[in-house]
């Protein structure tokens, strides 16, 4: 309940900024886009910083000494380009890159089983007709941990759809991520999908998400057989446009809890789980998006933190 109530204090305080800037409002809204329009170019860029919290009964099971990491900062940059192809064609190109920061040594032991931040590139490409959305994607990316032999490369496909409807938006993901490292503790040949739910206020300057994510897959390849590893993700963020408009773009800033329940299953049937946290304050610079309602309608829905599924899995084996 305290991790819910620090995320709605967030969306509360990110709400009254309109008021605090002032009653003008330089930007003229637009509406979605409904019929063979010319539509702009989308770039937007991404920077923000936030805490990782990680309990459950596989933290440190090992016993002691102690040396996997419970608290972690991390910090992320992220980049978005969407191009439309003709009236009702779009491709899409995302980079998304994070680091962590804790402590390298724990009671005179290096850090142990925990994430170290990623890099991923993907792609979409898509079509959109009237208030539908239809489009693949398809990337690739690398995924840090403190033990070397735990660094994975990891690759995914998938389908992704959405319709929009007044101020509203629903959109699905579905597909399949792979990842390999020499010590194979992460997740790996899974199937996901994911859920996010969009609803814009302020004439579009305001917008909150919610969003659900399941995979499952396996780790520890190199036993047979491999154990099962199931991963939830529940996510809620709230973005709101500020008056500050450097080189002519438009700037946002956010709130965003996370939370991440990771189960693995061995042969005997033994379930180890840990439960990560977090919370996340980032800017948002873009062009061609008058408001944020206007970005989502001309975007494909943002990809998964693919990274931290795949950095989550050696802390349960």
């Amino acid at each position: 309940m305290k991790f819910m109530s620090c995320a709605l204090l967030c969306a509360t305080q990110l709400a009254t900024i309109p008021a605090i800037a002032g009653e003008y409002n330089t930007i003229t809204p637009e509406k979605p886009v409904t019929g063979p329009v010319s539509r702009p170019i989308i770039l937007e860029a991404d920077v923000s910083a936030g805490r990782i919290s990680r309990n459950g009964d596989a933290v440190n099971s090992s016993g002691p000494p102690l040396a996997e990491i419970e608290d972690l900062d991390t910090f992320a940059l992220g980049g978005l380009a969407a191009i439309p192809l003709g009236q009702r064609g779009l491709a899409q190109i995302e980079l998304d890159l994070e680091a962590a920061r804790f402590p390298a040594m724990v009671e005179d032991e290096e850090a142990d089983d925990t994430y170290d931040g990623s890099r991923t590139l993907g792609l979409q490409a898509g079509y959109q007709l009237n208030d539908f959305y239809l489009g693949g994607f398809a990337g690739l990316g690398k995924t840090d941990s403190s033990n070397p032999d735990q660094n994975a490369d990891h690759n995914f496909f998938g389908l992704a759809g959405r319709w929009s409807a007044g101020n509203w938006s629903l959109a699905a993901q579905a597909g399949r991520l792979d990842a390999q490292a020499e010590n194979p503790e992460v997740l790996s040949d899974a199937d996901f999908g994911r859920l996010i739910g969009q609803r814009f206020f302020n004439n579009g300057r305001t917008k909150l998400q919610l969003d659900y994510a399941q995979a499952n897959g396996v780790q520890d390849t190199d036993s047979d057989p491999a154990d099962d590893l199931d991963i939830r993700t529940i996510g809620l963020e709230v973005e709101q446009m500020i008056n500050w408009q450097p080189f002519g773009g438009t700037t946002s800033v956010y709130a965003a809890a996370y939370q991440m329940d990771v189960d693995e299953t061995d042969e005997d049937g033994d379930i180890d789980s840990v439960r990560d946290r977090s919370l996340q304050i980032g800017l948002r610079i873009r062009f061609g998006a008058a408001t944020l309602q206007s970005r989502a309608r001309n975007t494909a829905p943002d990809l998964p933190a693919f990274g931290r599924w795949i950095g989550a899995g050696p802390v349960v084996d």
